[in-house]
């Protein structure tokens, strides 16, 4: 392998680490089609379905063997049982929000997500800040002060979204095998609890695919893809990057989020979300209005 190979991955991760949050932000306007169903069904979906198409991928390709070899009794699957724990609630939590019509404090809760994600990589992972990142964080941290003011509160669902994220992308990071592989182990960590789920569901009369049409099967599909597609995106760029700057990136996710809220939701954008805006932006600014060779990983 050259060594222009072996820097191509790494490439990809940054582009990744900058469309996982985008692809997420995005997304509310997908589960607003799911509205009139519980959080719960939609997370088993999710789950479901992202396992069907990750499974198939590594059966196509041949490497379900090197995934058993990967769930042998090890720390890295005991890292990966909480991770597991760590997004099962983060999307049960997120979903349940969209359905509420709570999408600005969901979005708020990916808004302190960053903070405590540079928070922990710098007490658990030994990541520093420069002159730039420090400038950036007290930008980011005025931002949110100003959007929790504006909310006047800080809402329950904000803070288990950003404590959730924060533990599992942490935790990941000391995860040293490939993001895609983690991310089946997984979904085989948390399907049988979806599966169980849905056969419940059904027992008591519900259907296995939303409304039991083609329409309801589509969606169900579509909900393994939008979990997999933008969580595989952010993995990777999690490995690629240090997470105080992946935090930063982050950013793009719950300004997205709050601009689907004011245009598919009718949510109100205030002089003090600017503000908000504003502080987070500029800080994004100073952080990567920089030389590429100033980033070095």
């Amino acid at each position: 392998m050259t060594s222009q190979d072996e820097k191509q991955p790494d490439h990809f991760g940054y582009v990744a680490a900058f469309l996982g949050p985008a692809l997420w932000g995005l997304f509310p306007i997908f589960y607003v089609l799911l509205a009139d169903y519980p959080a719960i069904e939609i997370v088993a979906h999710r789950s479901l379905w992202a396992f069907i198409l990750v499974f198939a991928l590594y059966a196509f390709t041949g490497k379900l063997s090197h995934i058993a070899y990967l769930m042998r009794p090890s720390k890295q699957l005991a890292y990966m049982i909480f991770a597991a724990l760590m997004i099962a609630v983060n999307w049960t939590v997120f979903v349940y929000a969209v359905g509420e019509v709570r999408v600005i404090e969901a979005s708020f809760g990916y808004f302190i997500y960053p903070l405590f994600a540079v928070g922990a990589s710098m007490l658990f992972l030994g990541e520093k800040l420069d002159m730039r990142g420090k400038i950036a964080l007290a930008l980011s941290i005025a931002g949110v002060c100003i959007k929790g003011w504006s909310l006047g509160f800080v809402p329950d669902i904000s803070l288990i979204l950003a404590i959730s994220f924060s533990l599992y992308a942490v935790v990941r990071k000391q995860i040293t095998i490939d993001a895609l592989d983690g991310f089946f182990i997984e979904t085989i960590l948390i399907v049988p609890f979806a599966i169980a789920f849905l056969l419940v569901h059904m027992t008591y009369g519900g259907h296995l695919f939303f409304d039991g049409e083609i329409r309801g099967f589509i969606l169900a599909v579509c909900c393994g893809l939008v979990t997999t597609i933008p969580l595989f995106l952010f993995l990777r760029g999690n490995k690629a990057m240090p997470l105080s700057l992946t935090a930063f990136i982050f950013y793009i996710n719950p300004t997205l989020q709050l601009l689907c809220g004011i245009w598919f939701f009718g949510e109100m954008f205030s002089t003090k979300d600017l503000m908000a805006f504003g502080c987070i932006w500029t800080g994004l600014i100073v952080q990567f209005a920089r030389r590429p060779k100033a980033i070095k990983l």
